[in-house]
């Protein structure tokens, strides 16, 4: 099992475990802190393939299951104010930014790449966000895997406004 765990930074102390599914192949990815360090969000990938959101209240050690569905949710990340939580996720077939209202439970699409956008990340003042996509190479040969020089290199570094809107690609690989 991959649990969650608290490590205070004080000499010899011990981890604490704040989070362990209940089921036997529940295991947790990419835990990030909000920004009041109040709460903990994380994706939990269960027994069926589900692959769902938590937020865990630090203080009570309670997780509240924020997704529930057959997509793949995953790699929240908190928009600076804490409101809202913004993740990768399949839900229209391909991986996308969406953003979601954690009191509220709504969810906004951010990004629309046909290309697929999974890793990214917030800027401190919320007012952007920074993301890997394919988009511009979806002619991209496929190359030979076993050979670096061949080795198809296709995902570019993007920006937007926390929207998804005014995207400006950062990169050029060849």
């Amino acid at each position: 099992k991959y649990r969650v765990a608290i490590m205070p930074l004080s000499d010899g102390a011990e981890p604490e475990i704040v989070w362990e599914g209940d089921g036997r192949f529940d295991q947790a990815f990419y835990p990030v802190w909000s920004p009041d360090g109040g709460r903990l969000a994380f994706s939990v990938w269960s027994e069926g393939g589900y692959h769902d959101l938590y937020v865990l209240d630090v203080a009570t050690r309670e997780a509240t299951r924020l997704t529930n569905d057959r997509a793949l949710d995953t790699v929240p990340r908190w928009a600076p104010g804490g409101r809202w939580l913004y993740y990768a996720s399949d839900r229209n077939g391909i991986y996308n930014i969406y953003a979601m209202d954690v009191a509220t439970r709504e969810v906004k699409q951010v990004t629309n790449m046909l290309g697929g956008t999974q890793w990214f990340d917030v800027s401190p003042d919320g007012e952007r966000i920074v993301w890997t996509s394919t988009r511009d190479h979806m002619d991209m040969p496929i190359g030979n895997w076993s050979d670096d020089s061949e080795y198809p290199q296709g995902a570019e570094l993007y920006v937007s406004d926390w929207k998804g809107g005014n995207v400006q690609r950062l990169t050029h690989n060849e």
